[in-house]
């Protein structure tokens, strides 16, 4: 199966371009997209037949150039641990408006349940922003009329919610968590399995009582909504 590099995209949360893609890869994406595939003398070209818009063209890399970016890919290895360590280390300098608000509706929905409960729902923040086309921003603060999709927003606003939780030592921890969902949301573990909405255990809403749970973590129960 050939092997493609990313050489321009539109929807970034599909396609990285530092990753090289098997050709099986980029159909599936694009099918589950509901986007089509045009073939271009070594080229793939990922095509909306809504829009009439090429959203991704890929070239194919030939096998010295795959050798030569096995042995880079060692070479910087080390590199990329020590950058990791970096980037967790200074995590908490710098955040942007977005990701603050992303730490309180964390902190709002899962405190107490440590990092693994808020990278949960973090991960349906994430998996919202993937099925809605939106921001992270956008996913946390919507609502109909007065009702918001995180419970923790009713009566209140992103600014006193950020205002309510930032002193808590806890906060550190979702904002760690905010910062990869806003800015490197693919380094997600993927423990929720994609879930898309999630209650407390003891909770049973209506959307919820013909759901199968996909996951339990922690105090909360995970369901994966086809269409919400």
């Amino acid at each position: 199966m050939a092997v493609y590099r990313l050489m321009s995209r539109e929807f970034s949360r599909i396609w990285r371009r530092c990753k090289n893609y098997r050709e099986k890869e980029i159909r599936y994406l694009a099918r589950k997209r509901g986007l089509e595939i045009r073939d271009r003398d070594r080229m793939l070209q990922v095509y909306d037949p809504k829009t009439k818009k090429v959203v991704a063209n890929f070239q194919e890399v030939v096998q010295n150039e795959l050798v030569t970016g096995i042995g880079e890919r060692t070479q910087m290895f080390a590199a990329l641990k020590f950058g990791l360590f970096i980037f967790i280390a200074l995590a908490t300098f710098g955040q942007t408006y977005q990701e603050k608000v992303v730490a309180a509706v964390l902190m709002g929905e899962a405190w107490g349940e440590g990092a693994r409960g808020m990278t949960a729902v973090a991960e349906v923040i994430n998996q919202r922003c993937e099925d809605w086309r939106k921001t992270p921003m956008q996913v946390v603060t919507a609502r109909v009329g007065r009702v918001h999709a995180f419970s923790c927003m009713n009566n209140t606003s992103p600014a006193r919610l950020v205002a309510k939780y930032q002193a808590e030592p806890a906060y550190q921890t979702a904002l760690k968590v905010a910062v990869i969902t806003c800015r490197t949301p693919e380094k997600l573990p993927g423990i929720t399995q994609h879930a898309t909405h999630f209650t407390r255990l003891l909770e049973r809403p209506w959307w919820a009582k013909k759901k199968k749970v996909t996951v339990v973590i922690g105090n909360h129960n995970f369901y994966r909504m086809a269409r919400y």
